[in-house]
């Protein structure tokens, strides 16, 4: 149904054009990015990425569609710990929302991080307040490990979010 693809400079805009409120913005990237977006933010972020090698960034591709649909990042790949993030996860044209895809989009993100980038243990943040995230990730095993109180500053107010993980063993036991 859908395939991760590398995230190219050519998908900056139509990235930032799906970033259209302040609260999306805020539940996508946290306080890693101001509101409003803007494309030279996003491609300094590609650059980065790809020169670190910690990250690795992929638009989602929709096999029947025949076109992009999402967004994902892989990134704080640690090989001697054996540890990565998913993160800046996002199906962006509202009419794709809640058919699955966000599920099936962090089951390939995981099938790469467990897989071709070999590590054991993949986390991820989300905040406390983004419900249908966390449903979605728990859909795909990833449990809330601890909270972590006032760990976003956005604007004035701090929010608390989620630690979440997931373990290879309990990956491979379920698929």
């Amino acid at each position: 149904m859908i395939e991760l693809q590398p995230f190219t400079q050519d998908d900056v805009p139509r990235l930032a054009e799906w970033v259209d409120s302040e609260e999306l913005c805020l539940q996508w990237t946290g306080n890693a990015f101001a509101w409003p977006l803007q494309e030279i933010e996003l491609y300094e972020h590609l650059k980065t990425q790809i020169e670190s090698g910690a990250g690795r960034l992929y638009r989602v591709w929709h096999l029947g569609k025949r076109n992009v649909v999402g967004h994902i990042e892989i990134n704080q790949i640690n090989k001697a710990q054996g540890t990565a993030s998913i993160c800046r996860a996002l199906i962006g044209p509202v009419g794709d929302r809640g058919q699955g895809l966000g599920t099936k989009m962090i089951e390939e993100a995981c099938d790469i991080a467990f897989g071709d980038i070999g590590v054991d243990h993949v986390f991820l943040k989300v905040l406390i307040f983004n419900l249908l995230a966390i449903g979605c990730y728990k859909n795909v095993g990833f449990q809330i490990e601890r909270t972590l109180e006032q760990d976003v500053r956005i604007g004035e107010r701090y929010w608390s979010t989620y630690l979440m993980r997931l373990d290879r063993e309990k990956w491979s036991a379920d698929k």
